[in-house]
């Protein structure tokens, strides 16, 4: 993880699966972006920090729409738990490796619980390391590991 770049790991992991989808050529873009469009809806704009994932909506709006910053939060993460959902499949399971969660920022590990909590992602795996001697019940961390334990 970048020190300090909010949703960093997450941008830089995202943006590598949908470039890997661009780069084949087994017709995985079309299905991708069929599947995130109907999942997202109008909430697909949020999803522009992603660049590759602009290509693969292609024509279909990526400009976010500008409302409050509580607003665009909860925009982000319904978009984006809808996009995982939408993109995890029984032929396409998703796994996702963070190391030195440490690091996260406070939102990150925000959007992480959201999908390792949310029952309706389906085929998907988290697996986080962290070094726990650089924790403690105070980090953003042990908040979040304790809402995915309650």
């Amino acid at each position: 993880l970048q020190h300090a770049e909010p949703l960093s790991a997450i941008i830089y992991a995202f943006d590598k699966y949908f470039h890997d989808i661009i780069k084949s050529a087994d017709g995985r873009s079309d299905l991708t972006r069929n599947a995130i469009l109907e999942a997202t809806g109008d909430c697909a704009g949020v999803l522009a920090v992603f660049p590759a994932l602009g290509k693969i909506l292609e024509g279909h709006s990526m400009i976010p729409t500008q409302v409050g910053v509580k607003e665009t939060h909860h925009r982000f993460e319904y978009a984006f738990r809808s996009m995982v959902r939408a993109i995890t499949t029984p032929s396409n399971p998703v796994v996702l490796f963070f190391d030195d969660l440490q690091w996260a920022d406070a939102y990150s590990l925000h959007l992480i619980r959201a999908l390792v909590t949310d029952k309706s992602i389906k085929h998907f795996l988290f697996i986080g390391c962290i070094r726990d001697d650089e924790v403690d019940i105070t980090h953003p961390f042990a908040t979040e590991l304790y809402e995915i334990q309650m």
